[in-house]
């Protein structure tokens, strides 16, 4: 499995930590397959809260689990990741103007972007709200003028919803 693409040895930096072994057939064939799916010279901007930026406050805001999920996308896949996350921040609009609702004008240009949070808006009890009705300190309004937002730059964009807090025993 292999390419003559001219960039390969660049792409062989990118991912020089997706593998322990010094097997240059495997090197070869992980660095085809990143090549070969298009990604590598895409940028891709990451939204979110300490989940996105991998922090534990638990662990002194050490990564959680090793690696963030971010730099498993830029392994995996070669895109050039920026990570937009700060620990704490909610979706709806904060005093201190770290909330995504204002941060989203702040990501500048990406070929991919994807928006986590919710969590941190929930534990805060933020009202729902309604859509379209201009609210940013609700959720809903908040949430919607960042995906219009994200729309209106034509690039593609995903949302990963909020995982269950650990401190709920209801549906959320």
């Amino acid at each position: 499995y292999m390419t003559s693409s001219p960039n390969r040895h660049l792409v062989k930096v990118i991912i020089n930590h997706t593998t322990t072994e010094d097997n240059n057939d495997q090197w070869d064939e992980v660095t085809a397959k990143v090549i070969d799916g298009g990604l590598y010279h895409y940028t891709y901007a990451a939204l979110g809260d300490s989940i996105t930026r991998g922090e534990n406050s638990a662990t002194g805001y050490s990564p959680m689990f090793g690696d963030r999920y971010t730099d498993f996308v830029s392994k995996t896949t070669g895109m050039i990741v920026n990570n937009h996350g700060i620990g704490g921040t909610r979706i709806t609009y904060t005093d201190n103007q770290k909330g995504m609702v204002t941060r989203v004008h702040q990501l500048g240009s990406a070929d991919i972007y994807s928006v986590f949070g919710g969590t941190n808006d929930f534990a805060a009890n933020v009202p729902m709200g309604e859509r379209g009705s201009g609210n940013m300190n609700h959720f809903k309004p908040a949430f919607e003028h960042i995906c219009q937002t994200l729309r209106e730059t034509g690039k593609k964009c995903f949302i990963i919803t909020p995982i269950k807090r650990s401190n709920t025993m209801t549906p959320n």
